[in-house]
Protein backbone atom coordinates (compact mmCIF):
# COMPACT_ATOMS: atom_id res chain seq x y z
CA UNK A 1 0.00 0.00 0.00
CA UNK A 2 1.39 3.38 -0.99
CA UNK A 3 1.14 6.34 1.33
CA UNK A 4 0.34 9.70 -0.16
CA UNK A 5 -0.54 13.20 0.97
CA UNK A 6 -3.92 14.53 -0.09
CA UNK A 7 -3.13 18.15 -0.98
CA UNK A 8 -6.79 19.20 -1.30
CA UNK A 9 -7.62 18.20 2.28
CA UNK A 10 -4.46 19.86 3.56
CA UNK A 11 -5.35 23.13 1.82
CA UNK A 12 -8.88 23.10 3.21
CA UNK A 13 -7.56 22.34 6.70
CA UNK A 14 -5.11 25.25 6.46
CA UNK A 15 -7.80 27.67 5.25
CA UNK A 16 -10.11 26.74 8.10
CA UNK A 17 -7.28 26.93 10.64
CA UNK A 18 -6.27 30.38 9.37
CA UNK A 19 -9.86 31.61 9.50
CA UNK A 20 -10.23 32.14 5.76
CA UNK A 21 -13.58 30.37 5.69
CA UNK A 22 -15.34 32.28 8.45
CA UNK A 23 -18.38 34.46 7.77
CA UNK A 24 -17.91 37.61 9.86
CA UNK A 25 -20.79 39.71 11.17
CA UNK A 26 -21.03 43.44 10.29
CA UNK A 27 -18.25 45.36 11.97
CA UNK A 28 -15.95 42.36 12.26
CA UNK A 29 -14.97 42.07 8.60
CA UNK A 30 -11.56 42.80 7.17
CA UNK A 31 -10.02 46.15 8.05
CA UNK A 32 -10.66 48.89 5.51
CA UNK A 33 -8.21 51.50 6.75
CA UNK A 34 -5.13 52.14 8.79
CA UNK A 35 -6.86 53.83 11.76
CA UNK A 36 -8.68 52.31 14.74
CA UNK A 37 -11.80 53.79 16.34
CA UNK A 38 -12.54 53.41 20.06
CA UNK A 39 -15.86 54.60 21.49
CA UNK A 40 -16.60 54.69 25.24
CA UNK A 41 -19.65 55.84 27.20
CA UNK A 42 -19.12 57.53 30.55
CA UNK A 43 -21.00 56.87 33.82
CA UNK A 44 -23.87 59.19 32.83
CA UNK A 45 -25.50 56.21 31.05
CA UNK A 46 -25.81 54.14 34.28
CA UNK A 47 -29.12 55.41 35.67
CA UNK A 48 -31.15 55.88 32.48
CA UNK A 49 -29.90 52.94 30.43
CA UNK A 50 -28.00 50.46 32.63
CA UNK A 51 -28.75 46.89 31.48
CA UNK A 52 -30.10 47.98 28.08
CA UNK A 53 -28.61 47.18 24.68
CA UNK A 54 -26.68 49.83 22.76
CA UNK A 55 -25.80 49.54 19.08
CA UNK A 56 -23.23 51.65 17.26
CA UNK A 57 -23.10 52.19 13.49
CA UNK A 58 -20.05 53.87 11.97
CA UNK A 59 -20.83 55.26 8.54
CA UNK A 60 -18.94 57.17 5.93
CA UNK A 61 -20.67 60.37 4.93
CA UNK A 62 -21.38 58.63 1.62
CA UNK A 63 -23.85 56.62 3.77
CA UNK A 64 -21.86 53.38 3.51
CA UNK A 65 -21.87 51.29 6.69
CA UNK A 66 -18.27 50.81 7.84
CA UNK A 67 -18.83 48.96 11.12
CA UNK A 68 -21.65 47.97 13.46
CA UNK A 69 -21.63 46.33 16.89
CA UNK A 70 -23.86 45.97 19.96
CA UNK A 71 -23.29 45.45 23.66
CA UNK A 72 -25.06 45.88 27.01
CA UNK A 73 -24.68 49.12 28.96
CA UNK A 74 -23.26 48.53 32.43
CA UNK A 75 -25.05 49.95 35.47
CA UNK A 76 -21.82 50.27 37.45
CA UNK A 77 -18.65 50.00 35.32
CA UNK A 78 -16.76 52.93 33.84
CA UNK A 79 -16.80 53.12 30.92
CA UNK A 80 -20.43 52.00 30.84
CA UNK A 81 -19.82 50.58 27.35
CA UNK A 82 -16.97 50.49 24.89
CA UNK A 83 -16.32 49.45 21.30
CA UNK A 84 -13.11 49.12 19.34
CA UNK A 85 -13.13 48.91 15.56
CA UNK A 86 -9.67 47.92 14.38
CA UNK A 87 -8.60 49.41 11.05
CA UNK A 88 -12.08 50.78 10.35
CA UNK A 89 -11.11 54.32 9.34
CA UNK A 90 -9.31 55.74 6.32
CA UNK A 91 -7.07 58.77 6.76
CA UNK A 92 -8.93 62.07 6.24
CA UNK A 93 -12.25 60.62 5.05
CA UNK A 94 -15.46 61.83 6.76
CA UNK A 95 -17.27 59.57 9.23
CA UNK A 96 -20.20 59.80 11.60
CA UNK A 97 -21.27 57.52 14.46
CA UNK A 98 -24.93 56.68 15.09
CA UNK A 99 -26.16 55.36 18.43
CA UNK A 100 -29.30 53.35 19.24
CA UNK A 101 -30.32 52.27 22.74
CA UNK A 102 -33.13 49.72 22.78
CA UNK A 103 -34.93 51.41 25.69
CA UNK A 104 -37.94 49.07 25.69
CA UNK A 105 -35.95 45.85 25.01
CA UNK A 106 -38.07 45.08 21.92
CA UNK A 107 -35.04 44.24 19.72
CA UNK A 108 -36.67 46.53 17.15
CA UNK A 109 -35.40 50.02 16.39
CA UNK A 110 -38.45 52.04 17.45
CA UNK A 111 -38.94 55.80 16.85
CA UNK A 112 -36.61 58.14 18.73
CA UNK A 113 -39.18 59.01 21.38
CA UNK A 114 -39.40 55.32 22.38
CA UNK A 115 -35.79 54.18 21.86
CA UNK A 116 -32.97 56.63 22.50
CA UNK A 117 -31.23 57.37 19.19
CA UNK A 118 -28.77 60.07 18.18
CA UNK A 119 -25.89 60.90 15.86
CA UNK A 120 -22.47 62.18 16.78
CA UNK A 121 -20.70 65.00 14.97
CA UNK A 122 -18.87 64.05 11.79
CA UNK A 123 -15.09 63.75 11.98
CA UNK A 124 -12.09 63.15 9.68
CA UNK A 125 -9.41 61.03 11.38
CA UNK A 126 -5.74 61.74 10.82
CA UNK A 127 -4.74 59.00 13.29
CA UNK A 128 -6.46 56.48 15.57
CA UNK A 129 -9.63 58.08 16.94
CA UNK A 130 -11.23 57.90 20.38
CA UNK A 131 -14.74 59.16 21.14
CA UNK A 132 -15.93 59.65 24.72
CA UNK A 133 -19.73 59.74 24.80
CA UNK A 134 -21.83 61.55 27.43
CA UNK A 135 -25.52 60.72 27.90
CA UNK A 136 -28.02 63.44 26.94
CA UNK A 137 -31.74 62.53 26.88
CA UNK A 138 -32.49 65.69 24.86
CA UNK A 139 -30.21 64.56 22.02
CA UNK A 140 -32.58 62.57 19.78
CA UNK A 141 -32.55 61.94 16.05
CA UNK A 142 -33.89 59.09 13.93
CA UNK A 143 -31.05 56.72 12.99
CA UNK A 144 -32.74 53.33 12.49
CA UNK A 145 -32.09 53.48 8.76
CA UNK A 146 -28.32 53.54 9.41
CA UNK A 147 -28.28 50.06 10.92
CA UNK A 148 -28.29 46.70 9.16
CA UNK A 149 -30.78 44.31 10.74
Amino acid sequence: MKRFLCVNNLCVALLVTLGACTNPSPGSGPPVGPHDLTIAGDASFHVSHGGQSISIAVVGLDAALVAQESTTISSTAVPSFSFTFLGALQNGLPYQVHYWIDSNDSRICDPAMIDHQWSGASFRPQADAGLNVVHDDADNSEVCSRFEF
